[in-house]
């Protein structure tokens, strides 16, 4: 399965159209339908109802990005906000670490406080208590799931039979 970022995009955005002046171009770009009018998309090449965004000389008409160029600015776009999300993380290490460098007290106070918390917490999930992580019902179906010696030992009395 393909990705189509040109209608991926059309989609969550919505279509580029422009109005060349010149008539050959127009005429490429422009439908009359029982609608109304309709003008091809710059970018995915669908017809769109409605006015066009701009109009004008054909050399005047926005620089839309398709095809790999689109997937190349989502991908640029993705890998720019992971790089700010990692930065803010390593600066939240930095102001911690430069915060409890001189204080053993602060620190062990926050593991003391916080380290408690924890350890209920990996108990409440690990035991499944309160409905956490399937509760009783998945508690039962990981008891009652087989073994490999079950399924060793059904298979031995299956080959016999």
């Amino acid at each position: 399965m393909t990705i189509d970022w040109d209608r991926r995009t059309c989609a969550r955005r919505g279509h580029v159209t422009y109005a060349p002046d010149e008539p050959r171009l127009r005429e490429r770009l422009y439908a009359d339908t029982a609608l109304g009018t309709a003008w091809r998309c710059l970018r995915c090449g669908d017809f769109a109802l409605g006015d066009p965004h701009g109009a004008g000389p054909a050399d005047r008409a926005p620089l839309v990005p398709r095809g790999k160029g689109l997937r190349d600015v989502f991908v640029l776009r993705f890998l720019a906000v992971e790089r700010a999300v990692r930065g803010v993380f390593i600066a939240l290490v930095a102001l911690a670490v430069w915060r409890f460098s001189n204080s053993k007290d602060a620190v062990h106070r926050l593991f003391d406080e916080y380290l408690d918390v924890l350890a209920v917490l990996c108990i409440l999930l690990a035991k499944r208590l309160f409905g956490l992580r399937g509760g009783h019902h998945a508690f039962e179906q990981e008891r009652h799931s087989a073994s490999p010696l079950e399924v060793e030992e059904t298979a031995a009395v299956g080959a016999r039979a």
